[in-house]
């Protein structure tokens, strides 16, 4: 499997938070474009290690890399990425670092810069309070770089939750300074670089995710903010843009944070085939030019 370093020990900077950034947000004219950027999740040791294992994943199914991480704290772990051209998915081993099985993260994005300053406003408009928090982390001489603003929208009378979502904005600098020569902000060029020829993935289009009723409902509204558009089907709930189509259905025991994701990809007709993770994890890859991973 190849290894190649993403981020070291990473840092934080509070920049905005509401109701103060209110403030200091400029109003605009437009909403930027919200999409996709990654999706995590936590499995038990059993399924996380077998899929960092398996061959068909990293030779044939995605670009797929593992790597260690070290927190400020002093906390290890190791995580393993699959990647599409724009998209990727992260997967932890259960762990004091990483959490319970099931504990699982939404990375939404936007590519130009002051995009998410753009993003406040309506927030509040909608209930929310918001901090946007400059992320570094350790590059290449040891140093910490800036490495993206997040937005994170959270209300103060939520208990909390297994699941994270946030907006984030790449640095201009980043990538030309961890990947000299290389340059830009946007999804595609900042995954370029673990890109590996002859992979099946495309991007993930897809994604069901299980959450409390008033944490789907807060999401529900952030995502329209985010010009998502949202559709109900009974206690289901669809929001799709950016080319993606977010399924939120209600927690039950056993079933909570990211449950399936779903991707497109390069061509069709490949051989159909189903793969078997840990106790419960199944990946189905479909001639039909898609594949459907449970978690």
């Amino acid at each position: 499997m190849s290894s190649r370093s993403r981020a070291g020990a990473a840092g934080a900077v509070l920049l905005l938070s509401l109701p103060a950034a209110v403030a200091a947000a400029a109003p605009s004219a437009g909403r930027p474009e919200v999409s996709l950027n990654h999706l995590s999740v936590v499995l038990d040791a059993a399924t996380a290690r077998d899929l960092a294992a398996n061959a068909f994943l990293k030779d044939t199914f995605a670009a797929v890399f593992q790597k260690a991480n070290v927190s400020n704290d002093g906390k290890r772990w190791t995580g393993t990425y699959l990647y599409g051209e724009r998209t990727y998915l992260e997967v932890y081993e259960a762990g004091p670092a990483q959490g319970e099985p099931g504990s699982s993260g939404i990375a939404l994005a936007v590519e130009h810069p002051g995009d998410v300053t753009r993003l406040v406003l309506p927030l509040a408009d909608a209930g929310a309070e918001a901090t946007v928090v400059l992320r570094t982390a350790q590059g290449p001489t040891g140093a910490q770089v800036p490495w993206f603003y997040q937005l994170r929208a959270f209300y103060r009378t939520d208990p909390p939750s297994n699941t994270t979502r946030w907006v984030m904005e790449y640095q201009k600098d980043f990538l030309r300074t961890v990947e000299p020569g290389k340059d830009g902000t946007s999804r595609a060029q900042l995954a370029a670089r673990f890109q590996e020829k002859n992979r099946l993935v495309k991007d993930i289009v897809g994604a069901t995710v299980a959450l409390g009723d008033r944490e789907m409902e807060r999401f529900l509204k952030e995502l329209e903010v985010y010009g998502w558009t949202v559709r109900t089907d009974g206690a289901k709930r669809t929001a799709s843009g950016g080319g993606m189509v977010l399924t939120l259905i209600p927690l039950a025991p056993g079933v909570k944070g990211l449950t399936e994701v779903r991707f497109q990809l390069v061509k069709k007709g490949v051989p159909a085939q189903t793969l078997h993770f840990g106790p419960t994890s199944v990946l189905s890859v479909r001639a039909d030019g898609t594949a459907v991973w449970t978690l």
